[in-house]
């Protein structure tokens, strides 16, 4: 009896081995405070984006700054509601507005959406590219940087020491009612040369108003 029970045991276990090993990731069900995966990210930002009320926000095409795990409800948990859901924050793209919309991660659908300060949506690499995209094509920064054909923005994931030749991005934001930047998307670029930054360059781009200004800054 001992024996055959063994043997079904291990029957069993090699059954259960073998059905994981054969499961796609996405069948593999997340436990309710695990992070986010890359498909519930791309999910959450594909619902958001053409949700009608956040399409009355930022637009048809707004920019996704972040896409967040939102930690459940402690009470709501404890009484066995372990739903997952993410925040995704998005901003215009030609118009100084936000949103914010909560997405139901099981169901891929938008709970709810609030308007958000523009500054309050974090920047995205897409708009850090698209910057970049901008200012790359200035004939005075062109005259100022050399071998600027050799700079790129960094791929997300890509390793750090992977790029010599690096863009940055750093947020401006204006103080003042009527400042520059001050309700619009704005991102100073630094120009990153192995362990050093290149200095004596100013450029600033207005993402909002398709704007870029570049100085000759102080050494």
């Amino acid at each position: 009896m001992i024996r055959n029970l063994s043997s079904c045991t291990k029957f069993a276990v090699i059954c259960l081995l073998t059905v994981w090993i054969n499961a796609s990731p996405g069948a593999l069900a997340q436990a309710p405070l695990d992070p986010l995966t890359d498909a519930e990210q791309d999910g959450a930002a594909e619902a958001a984006v053409h949700h009608p009320e956040v399409i009355g926000y930022v637009g048809a095409d707004p920019y996704v700054g972040a896409v967040m795990f939102v930690v459940p409800d402690k009470e709501a948990f404890e009484d066995g509601n372990t739903e997952r859901h993410a925040a995704v924050l998005l901003s215009a793209r030609s118009a100084a507005g936000g949103a914010r919309a909560l997405v139901a991660l099981g169901s891929m659908q938008v709970l709810e959406v609030e308007p958000v300060e523009v500054h309050a949506v974090p920047f995205g690499p897409q708009e850090l590219a698209e910057a970049w995209d901008l200012a790359s094509q200035d004939p005075a920064l062109q005259e100022m940087v050399g071998e600027l054909e050799l700079y790129r923005v960094r791929a997300e994931g890509e390793p750090f020491e992977a790029l010599d030749y690096e863009v940055q991005g750093m947020t401006v934001i204006g103080t003042e009612p009527g400042e520059i930047c001050h309700a619009t998307r704005c991102l100073s670029l630094l120009f990153r040369n192995g362990d050093l930054y290149l200095e004596g360059v100013e450029v600033l781009v207005d993402l909002t108003a398709g704007l870029i200004s570049v100085q000759q800054g102080t050494q």
